[in-house]
């Protein structure tokens, strides 16, 4: 029976928490400063050492996974990269940085154009890789006080919808999507934060 009692408090405590029924999605100051880690020196700017980005409060399997870019294509619009998420247990997560010239980028390519946010249509607005705008960082908070973590999104929105895909090659991964005003809600997809921390 203790060990019984013990795996069932083992499994809440490991469980993922759900997107907060009402919540304030307050704008943080500064460009790179909100996801907090140790401003470094770079090449004539000053940049966060490693951001991690993942899912959060999606009370499912896809918060806390890393993050990956693939190539979108579709008649009549030029191919661009977007970001999804995938379980990379054991691989170097994609390496990304903050600098206050770029905003969010991948350290591989510092003086390219980053992490963007692109409305392609109305209801589906992609985390993309140097298409659309720069995101902005928000702190979320419930009855006045604010959670733990800092969260990506754009004009006061913060909730993201995640779906998982299955590429070409069988790979399974959660493309992402900023859930704006004109957005609705599809089957399978599950909805929660986009975590950012230094």
């Amino acid at each position: 029976m203790k060990c019984l009692a013990f795996l069932a408090g083992f499994l809440a405590a490991s469980a993922t928490a759900a997107i907060p029924e009402s919540y304030e999605a307050r704008l943080l100051q500064g460009t790179c400063s909100p996801y907090g880690g140790e401003m470094q020196s770079g090449t004539g700017w000053g940049f966060v050492g490693e951001v991690r980005i993942s899912p959060s409060h999606t009370d499912s399997p896809a918060d806390g996974l890393n993050p990956t870019s693939l190539t979108h294509t579709q008649r009549f619009m030029s191919p661009y990269e977007y970001w999804a998420f995938k379980n990379m247990t054991g691989v170097a997560s994609y390496q990304i940085s903050c600098s206050d010239e770029n905003g969010l980028y991948l350290r591989t390519a510092p003086k390219a154009p980053g992490f963007r946010i692109f409305t392609y249509w109305l209801d589906n607005t992609r985390a993309t890789i140097g298409l659309g705008l720069t995101p902005e960082a928000y702190g979320v908070y419930v009855d006045g006080e604010r959670i733990d973590g800092t969260y990506i999104g754009l004009a006061g929105v913060v909730e993201w919808g995640f779906k998982e895909e299955q590429q070409s090659n069988g790979q399974v991964v959660w493309a992402a999507r900023l859930m704006v005003p004109e957005a609705v809600r599809v089957e399978g997809e599950v909805y929660g934060f986009l975590s950012a921390r230094g």
